[in-house]
């Protein structure tokens, strides 16, 4: 269970479109009758901005309800969403790929950038426009999600993250093989069903496609395999090709997919388990 949500905001209505998903997320709960999980809101201003960000993060926080706390911290926005990250260590960062600075600062310097090269909590990018038509249209946000694996036990990591934030918005997980030549087809297939049996109680499709990591998922994503990707830092080309130059990186810039992204051996994992360990069941959902 996803039990606090860190969301950055700068003010603009281009990053507030990330609290649709927020709120989502807490009616889902509420259909459960679930806690709604602790909402922490991040915005970074200048010395003579302060004041008014408070007041208006705060008027934020007040339409979610009890469950938010807002932050506002003076200085550089990446620098104070991170530092908010560390102290508060949420499950869960949901942001929008654009602010303030519209499509001119996405992707390179942005302050999305920044964080996703350095968050320890798994990350959510979503384009703020798309939220927007999604919920314009009453539809459901993310119906799939599209998780490649490429085999290592490093890209498998991902799973546990990702079957918390399915069962958040009730979603199906598409896991994606894209095998490089030579590699065997029914091997694969094995390894991805023995990745379904461990993800029990949610709906999980399997694809085993043959050509190149980047187009193949790319591909996937614009046949409709998925409205969400969802990756580990590392896979098997290691830590030294993320960000730029990866897989993640011609995803973000080649597709309108928002990305979840889950940094392997994080901080975070140890609290996790201590908190999922001591964590009464919750109410069984369908």
């Amino acid at each position: 269970m996803i039990d606090s949500i860190l969301v950055p905001l700068d003010g603009s209505p281009l990053a507030t479109r990330a609290l649709l998903l927020v709120r989502r997320i807490v009616e889902h709960r509420a259909a459960f009758h679930e806690p709604a999980p602790r909402i922490h809101l991040v915005r970074a201003a200048g010395p003579e901005e302060l004041a008014a960000a408070r007041e208006e993060l705060d008027v934020v926080a007040a339409q979610i309800g009890a469950s938010a706390e807002a932050h506002v911290l003076e200085g550089d926005a990446a620098a104070g969403i991170l530092a908010v990250v560390s102290e508060t260590k949420p499950a869960l960062v949901i942001m929008a790929s654009h602010g303030r600075g519209g499509l001119d600062r996405w992707l390179r310097g942005s302050v999305a950038e920044r964080v996703l090269r350095a968050c320890p909590a798994p990350l959510l990018v979503a384009n703020p426009w798309a939220l927007e038509r999604s919920a314009a249209r009453g539809e459901h946000p993310f119906e799939k999600i599209l998780v490649p694996l490429d085999g290592s036990a490093r890209a498998k990591s991902v799973l546990g993250p990702v079957a918390a934030l399915a069962r958040e918005l009730d979603a199906t997980l598409v896991l994606l093989h894209v095998l490089a030549a030579g590699q065997d087809a029914d091997e694969a297939r094995d390894w991805l069903d023995a990745c379904r049996s461990e993800l029990g109680g949610l709906r999980v499709e399997t694809r085993v496609e043959r050509g190149l990591a980047a187009p193949g998922i790319i591909e996937a994503l614009r046949a409709g395999r998925g409205d969400l990707v969802a990756v580990a830092t590392h896979g098997k080309t290691g830590p030294e090709s993320w960000f730029f130059g990866s897989v993640a990186e011609r995803i973000l810039h080649e597709s309108a997919a928002p990305i979840f992204v889950v940094r392997t051996g994080g901080f975070f994992e140890g609290r996790r388990q201590d908190r999922e360990k001591s964590r009464e069941p919750a109410q069984a959902r369908p």
